[in-house]
């Protein structure tokens, strides 16, 4: 609790006298610091005495005692006081102390000015530290913004100044992305699948604060799945030797814009290449020969859309789940072997021919082996 100490004020009455101070209505505001007090004098010992006592309070004449009433005091320590005067003074923010000057005479008759001046001092003042600060709450985070803020938990006598709030690429808080001006508000414009830091700070006269660091990583919109998927053939009859163009219906953004399609070719179901196009196009051309393709194997592709983030990771449509992946019907190769007939003379139609040896299975009779015999 705050308190004046007692000085010695004999020097300027005639008879040996002490000077005190009360103070109440304390307060502080950085280095503000207000409070009210009234000083008192007593006489140090019991000798009779018709002084008048006098103090001069903040610049304010204060009769303690009137000698010109005919009165006379003896009695050691009984205290007579000023009135209650409010004083504001200017300190710094770690000080917990302050004097005040206080003018005495105590004569006779009844002084016009002081005789002097003693300094009681008033300790145990409240001190101003930099304010105290809850931690980084965060809500609606999405892939390219969040919602931050904190809270100020003690101003420590001292009005805020400020709020910020900072967010950063690295946990050392040294490649700011963004500020706030406010100790709540929504960062935006954020890469999305990416960890971010963020910091707040606030000052008052005494100094600055900050929060400890708080991380969030933003959301991830996988793009939609492509449609429509489709073989088409550059001859009239699916042939090993032709090529075979996949084409589908362009796949919607996500978080960032497509930026290629992962293309798997089959053969009799199984897995033959796994291409990732990096390409927005939605047409994909192989040669079945090429691909060692014979003839009677099936060909048919799957396909996956994808769009990449701020560090080049890339997002599958449905999350890349096997269920995700859009496939194609499929085509079967057929033989690029014929035989040409003419029925009663007519014109020759072009046949594939197949024969059973014993009732055994059909096998495709090739043209070159085909011998007519006329």
């Amino acid at each position: 609790m705050a308190s004046f100490n007692e000085v010695d004020s004999s020097a300027y009455c005639n008879v040996s006298t002490t000077v005190g101070a009360e103070v109440r209505n304390i307060s502080r505001n950085g280095r503000s610091v207000y409070f009210e007090y009234r000083a008192y004098i007593y006489q140090s010992t019991s000798t009779y005495t018709y002084n008048s006592l006098v103090l001069w309070v903040e610049g304010n004449k204060n009769v303690c005692f009137n000698s010109g009433s005919g009165s006379s005091h003896s009695s050691k320590g009984t205290k007579y006081y000023s009135n209650w005067y409010g004083k504001t003074v200017d300190i710094d923010t770690w000080a917990s102390s302050v004097s005040v000057g206080i003018g005495v005479n105590g004569n006779y008759w009844n002084p016009s000015s002081a005789a002097g001046t003693v300094y009681p001092t008033l300790s145990g003042l409240p001190t101003c530290s930099a304010p105290s600060l809850s931690g980084i709450s965060t809500s609606n985070l999405s892939d390219t913004s969040v919602y931050a803020s904190f809270s100020v938990t003690n101003t420590n006598n001292g009005s805020i100044l400020d709020y910020y709030m900072d967010i950063f690429t690295d946990s050392a808080c040294t490649n700011k992305v963004g500020t706030i001006s406010s100790n709540s508000g929504t960062f935006t414009g954020l890469n999305p699948n990416r960890t971010y830091y963020i910091r707040g700070n606030s000052s008052n006269a005494a100094g600055r604060s900050y929060t400890a660091v708080k991380s969030i990583t933003t959301t991830f919109t996988d793009p939609s799945a492509p449609s429509n998927l489709r073989i088409e053939c550059s001859n009239p009859e699916p042939i090993i030797a032709a090529d075979y163009t996949f084409k589908w219906n362009a796949a919607g953004a996500g978080s960032t814009a497509v930026a290629g399609y992962r293309l798997r070719i089959y053969k009799n179901d199984v897995e033959l290449e796994c291409i990732d196009t990096e390409s927005t196009s939605t047409e994909y051309t192989i040669n079945a020969a090429a691909k060692g393709f014979a003839v009677g194997d099936r060909l048919k592709f799957g396909l996956y859309s994808y769009s990449k983030d701020w560090a080049g990771n890339k997002h599958f449509n449905g999350g890349g789940s096997g269920s995700a992946q859009v496939v194609s019907s499929a085509v079967t190769m057929v033989s690029d072997k014929f035989v040409y007939l003419s029925e009663n003379g007519g014109t020759f139609t072009k046949y594939k021919v197949y024969i059973s040896v014993n009732g055994g299975s059909f096998t495709e009779v090739k043209k070159e082996k085909l011998k007519i015999i006329s």
